[in-house]
This record gives structure tokens, sequence and C-alpha cells, in this order.
């Protein structure tokens, strides 16, 4: 039992945990880790009070640190403290959406230093204290642990949550989203008693607020629909003014949820299926039971992925891509698929988007870039492989990437990197930058479904990719849409302007085949020339 505040300090170099100890002199008790992985551990037995954490570490730096740390529930609110040399306002943003409360610059000033950490332990000693006595320390309404201990099963609850609210602190500061929060809980409690006289309202954190309907009666779901619209419109249509200079309007997205066991979890449940889609509210009894069966469901998707990625059984198929001119197979695109238990394969559109909101999605990258890289060693063919613009700004895979090309220079001049038309690239800096190294290696880059989205001609310029894979939704109208057959046409005639070779994507048919090679595009792929399999072809046979 630690009888000062107790402090976890992550940082690679031991040098510089030494100094952030000097500096905070003997207040505080200490823990100490040299990368997030450690930090992690340290978690499992010992539960700080402040957590100071370096940017830049090996094995897990302190971004992906703070994402883990922030779905822990025991750690949501611990204060958490960037110690970085890096300044920029992008790191800061990032930190910040990953959970970060505070920054210091190396070198740091001891003073400010003692000063922030003193002041979290203060924050969290007044938290501890309301958070005991039910009460949010912000707005004053009974908080999360009220809500809790007061819900029965048949009570009926609408759930506001102000939208995208992680973004608010970073933009208006941690003392003015006070106000926020505080102001927009006033207001929700004086709207709703326009329409539902005996209230509670709870302040349940981040933004979120719980208003319980005490005499619980029921409302049908025409009302429902007519109130859900008009709180919606009403809290849109606030200013919640800050000072004389600053204001702000809240998005919320609303939920309503009545008699049933798990009233609360069901509603953050609808809440964040509403989020995810983008729905203004929710309040049919039949949509959260069908959000209750879909969450379920990819849960059980999850229990799997974590299941192939433990028993290696995220495997790859591979497309043959067909040489137009030279009449032979001398590539293949990987694509990713799950072997389940029962020995059923599945498709990426089952299980790829689940495994994405699960985090687990760039071990499944890893593995397909691995599996890809040791199928290729012993052959001579080329092969192409998909990378998001995630993968590129996530360092554990985009590292991971020029690893596996440094260990295999004598394929690195055989590996396409395939990069969505469509993606939408925050950073074309960085993204240019990703370009230059792998093309540095001898590998090429080819932009995928190409004329799917807002074609940008000028961005293809500047990439200078190898090849363009034209959509496949373009590709197998040809025949029939003479519009289609146009822009099919003028793709490939832009491409070989600038000297990029052409891929003509769902080739299913004799006749589509016959078709794109009269345009002259220069290679083919699709199932009549060979569907994706787990080994690689000998021959295509065109008949």
């Amino acid at each position: 039992m630690h009888k000062k505040p107790l402090i976890l300090v992550v940082d690679d170099l031991k040098s510089n945990r030494m100094v952030i100890k000097k500096a905070l002199q003997n207040n505080y008790d200490f823990i100490e880790a040299s990368d997030g992985i450690e930090a992690l551990e340290m978690l499992k037995n010992f539960t700080p009070m402040i957590i100071l954490i370096d940017a830049i570490m090996p094995n897990m730096d302190g971004f992906e640190t703070i994402k883990v740390i922030r779905n822990m529930i025991k750690y949501k609110r611990t204060p958490i403290l960037m110690i970085t040399s890096l300044g920029d306002i992008k790191t800061k943003v990032k930190a910040l959406e990953y959970g970060v409360n505070d920054f210091l610059l190396k070198p740091f000033d001891k003073y400010e230093l003692r000063a922030r950490c003193k002041s979290y332990v203060e924050l969290v000693q007044i938290n501890k204290q309301f958070s005991d006595s039910k009460i949010n320390p912000i707005s004053k309404f009974k908080n999360e642990i009220a809500l809790i201990k007061e819900l029965k099963p048949n009570d009926s609850i609408f759930l506001f949550s102000i939208n995208d609210f992680h973004k608010i602190d970073g933009i208006y500061g941690y003392k003015n989203t006070k106000i926020i929060e505080q102001k927009f809980g006033f207001f929700l409690e004086d709207m709703i008693k326009n329409y539902i006289k005996d209230i509670s309202i709870y302040h349940i954190g981040n933004g979120k607020f719980i208003i319980k309907n005490i005499k619980n009666k029921k409302l049908d779901e025409i009302i429902l629909a007519e109130y859900c619209e008009e709180f919606y419109n009403n809290c849109k249509n606030i200013v919640i003014s800050i000072d004389k200079h600053i204001s702000f309007s809240p998005i919320v997205t609303i939920v309503y949820v009545k008699d049933r066991v798990n009233l609360y979890e069901d509603a953050l449940s609808a809440l964040s299926y509403a989020k995810n889609n983008n729905l203004k509210y929710i309040y049919s009894s039949n949509d959260i039971n069908g959000i209750k069966d879909i969450v379920y469901s990819n849960i059980q998707i999850l229990k799997k992925v974590k299941n192939a990625i433990k028993t290696e059984n995220i495997i790859n198929y591979y497309q043959p891509i067909y040489d137009n001119k030279n009449e032979k197979i001398n590539k293949y695109e990987t694509l990713v698929r799950m072997k389940c238990d029962d020995g059923k394969v599945m498709s990426p559109f089952s299980f790829l988007e689940i495994a994405k909101s699960g985090k687990i999605y760039d071990e499944i990258t890893k593995t397909v870039y691995k599996n890809a890289f040791d199928k290729f060693k012993y052959t001579n063919n080329e092969f192409s492989i998909n990378i998001a613009y995630s993968d590129i700004v996530e360092k554990s895979v985009s590292n991971y990437i020029f690893k596996l090309l440094n260990d295999n220079p004598h394929i690195t001049n055989r590996v396409i990197f395939e990069i969505l038309e469509d993606e939408n690239i925050k950073d074309f800096g960085l993204f240019k930058e990703f370009i230059s190294e792998i093309k540095r290696y001898g590998s090429k880059v080819a932009i995928d479904d190409f004329g799917s989205g807002f074609s940008n001609f000028q961005r293809i310029v500047e990439i200078e990719p190898d090849f363009i894979k034209i959509d496949g939704s373009i590709i197998k109208r040809i025949l029939e849409d003479s519009k289609s057959y146009a822009l099919v046409d003028s793709i490939n005639e832009f491409a070989h302007n600038f000297n990029i070779k052409t891929v003509a994507e769902y080739i299913s048919s004799k006749e589509l085949f016959d078709e794109i090679n009269l345009i002259g595009i220069d290679f083919s792929q699709g199932y009549y020339l060979g569907e994706p399999k787990p080994n690689l072809l000998d021959e295509c046979v065109i008949t």
C-alpha cells in the first residue's frame, strides 16, 4: 500500500525517468516502465494516480499505450501527461484523440511538472470524493454510480450524448469543456421538463447524460418519434456561451430504452450503433433488439478472429492476373481469408470491418504480409498486396512492412502495393513519403478500384503509380453501356500517356475478356481467368 500518491513513469531511457523522479522530489511514490508493454503489465498490479509517458519508445510507443489504457475501464479517467520532444500540432491532436490530458515539452521545467502533478492529484482526489458521494463534480447532477444503483429493469430512459466530445477538450480546453458540460446539463433538464414533468437526470461523464422518467409513463413510438426529433433540433439550435467571444452548439445522438434487464448497457450499445451509422436517434424496441443481435454476432466473429490469429488460421488466397500482351500469368493479387474451426473459409467481407472495431485489424494485416512474402520467396511471380492509408499511418504496421522489405531484398522488386483510389488521405505528404520509400526498394504501386470514387487525376500524376486497376463495377458494364465503355477507354488512354499499365478487374466471361483486349488494357483479373485459391496456378488456359 502506497502512502504517497503513486505515479507511473514510462520512458525508454532510464536517465529520463531519473530526472522526472528527481524533479518531483519526495512527494510521490513511483513505479517505472521502459516501454508500453511493460507499462501495461504494471497496470495489472498497481493503480497509479497519474501516468507520465513519453511518445516515442520501442516495442509499443506512447500513443498505442494510451489507446490501450483508455480502453481499460479502471483507467478511463486517470490523468495522463505526455512528456515529449514532439511539439508539433499534429502530434498534439493525435495524442488528445488517443486520450492524453496534458503535455510537457522536453526539456521541461521541474517547477511546472511539480505544479501540474499536484493539480492532477488534487483533481483525482476531488473526483473520488464526488464519485463516492454519487455526484458528478462538474454538473452536480447524480453520476454513473448513482444511476447503476437506482436503475430498475422496468424503467425508461433517454440517453443524450454530445458527438465528438473527445475533440472538444482539445479545441476548447479542459476548463471550457467543463462549462460546456455543465450548461448543457442544465439545458437538458429545462428542456425535458417541458415534455415529461417528473424526471431524474444523471451526468455519466464525457458528454453523456441520462434522463430517467420517474413516474415511468411509457411513451408510444409515434410520440417518441416526435419527441426525439424535437429534442435533437432543440439541442442543435442552442448556443452555449463560454465567454463573450466563445460559444458552442452541440450536435447530439439520442437513445430511448425501456423495460430491459440490462437497461444501461443496452442504451450504450444502441448509442454506439447509432453513432457508427450516423443516426440522429434510436427509440424503437425492435431496433434495440436488432442491435443486440448484431452486437452478439459481432462479438462471436471477434472471438473467431482472435482464435484464428492465435492458431495461425488467418490465411492468404491468391488470384491470378493475366498478361494480355504476353498471354500468360505473371502476377497474383493477395487476398485475406479466415479459416474457422469447422474448416469453413470466410471471406474478408464477413469479418474485416468488425476486426477493425475490435482493434485486431493490425495483426491481420501483418499476418497477410508475412504469409505473402513467405509464399513468393520461392517463385518468380510479381505479387500485389493491399495497403490502406490507415496502415501507412499506423507505425507498428508500416515499420513491419519496411522490416519485411529489408529482410527480403531479393523479392522487393516483385512487390506491388495496391492502394484504394477513394481512401480518405488526410496527410498527403506522409502518404507520398511512404510511396517514395517503397519505390526506393524497387517495389511498385498500383491504384486499386480507380473510377469507383472521385477519381483525382492530379493525384495520380503526383503519385506516379506503375498500375491503375480499373474498378470492376465499371468494367462489367462496358458490353451494354456506352458511357462505361467510354470511361474505361479514357482511363486506359490517360494511363498509357503517363506510361502506367492498366488492369481490368471482374473479368467474368470470354466476351468481356475480348472487349477489354480490343480497348488495349494490359492485364486482366477475374473469375474467367482464375478465382482466388490458396495455391498458385501453374498455367491459365484461355478458351
